[in-house]
């Protein structure tokens, strides 16, 4: 509850409309077997991000999020962060992990790109810290379940 209330304060706050729909309604997502090649292990988060790592990670708000609400890209961001964290891998090596993100020449990331990441950075809090999948349209088959933002939908561990 609080948690949704500080996604919605903070959206009213930066007077930007975005949709945060919780779970509710069951969603018959694809059958799809992923092996992820890392496990679930809290760590320590990066001692420091870069501009290199922040231009990085606007780059797959970019490609992955770019016609989606402000939360949306803040959300996309925090799964980037949080793998970080808690795989203990750089951002760079979690961004061009094969078969996760989508990190195409979709232009230059737009300043609301580069504010969310600047967000999320910012307000870690807003978001679970083991909420690193997000899928369109549907959930992934592993994880859990936990909101839809704009035709995203994100899962925790």
């Amino acid at each position: 509850m609080k948690r949704k209330l500080i996604e919605i304060l903070t959206a009213s706050i930066m007077g930007i409309m975005c949709t945060v729909t919780p779970i509710g309604q069951p969603v018959e997502p694809e059958r799809e077997i992923i092996d992820l090649p890392w496990e679930f292990a809290p760590a320590e988060p990066e001692e420091e991000l870069t501009q290199y790592n922040i231009e990085l990670i606007a780059r797959v708000c970019m490609s992955e999020a770019a016609n989606e609400p402000f939360m949306g890209k803040v959300a996309v961001a925090m799964t980037v962060l949080n793998r970080c964290d808690n795989w203990n891998m750089t951002t760079e090596q979690v961004v061009y992990a094969p078969h996760q993100y989508w990190t195409g020449n979709n232009g230059t990331p737009t300043d609301e790109c580069y504010s969310a990441v600047a967000f999320a950075i910012e307000n870690r809090e807003i978001f679970p810290a083991d909420m690193m999948y997000f899928r369109n349209k549907h959930y992934h088959t592993f994880g859990t379940p936990y909101t839809v933002i704009g035709g995203h939908y994100f899962s925790t561990t």
